[in-house]
């Protein structure tokens, strides 16, 4: 069961999206339908959302998408990756926090591990830490990449394993990092990122309804 802020968090989302006015709905019909083929083959679908650090908008990504698929349910696994590992982002957990995620910090260190939970259940949650894409526990092959910056795009023109592909950049919101527009600027990646990820679920599933 979704925790009751993650879901007004999504319900929020249902009620301000609208795909027809995003510059990438061309790219979202497209995820949307190759979800739609996984689920009409009874197969899932397994997603690996990557960009550069693996810091901020990949781990938003996975979140948002494990979280709207327990919404609606739709059989799919995310995971997150970056082209190099550092840490995800004290700013990212931030602004998941705000949206209504319990946030636990698993591991020290130079890349500390969190279970992001976005349900009152044990499995309903992310362990969210930086690593490469092609690193476990994230599939080796039978997966589609979802590009969310341009120059994880550009830099890995072949993602070795992966199925299909598909470029939907998003503003990096480190660009107001240490400023007064910091939370601001964390919160609309969020939102963003949320609103799109549970339309390409949502319309997945009334195709295969």
């Amino acid at each position: 069961m979704l925790l009751s802020p993650i879901r007004d968090y999504l319900q929020g989302c249902q009620a301000t999206f609208n795909v027809a006015s995003s510059p990438r709905q061309p790219e979202l019909v497209r995820l949307s339908a190759y979800l739609a083929q996984k689920q009409a083959a009874g197969t899932g679908a397994q997603l690996v959302v990557i960009c550069t650090h693996n810091s901020r908008r990949s781990h938003l990504g996975q979140f948002w998408l494990a979280s709207a698929a327990a919404m609606v349910g739709a059989d799919l696994v995310a995971y997150s990756g970056g082209t190099e590992a550092t840490a995800c982002h004290p700013n990212t957990l931030a602004a998941l926090a705000r949206a209504g995620a319990s946030i636990n910090r698993l591991a020290d260190g130079a890349n500390p591990h969190y279970a992001i939970a976005y349900g009152t259940e044990g499995p309903e949650q992310v362990v969210a830490y930086s690593k490469h894409f092609a690193a476990p526990p994230n599939p080796g092959q039978g997966f589609a990449a979802i590009m969310v910056c341009n120059e994880a795009d550009l830099g890995c023109p072949v993602i070795p394993g992966a199925e299909a592909r598909f470029a939907l950049p998003y503003t990096d919101p480190k660009h107001a990092d240490q400023s007064a527009a910091q939370d601001e600027a964390y919160d609309l990646a969020c939102k963003t990122i949320a609103q799109e990820m549970l339309w390409v679920i949502e319309n997945a599933k009334a195709q295969t309804a």
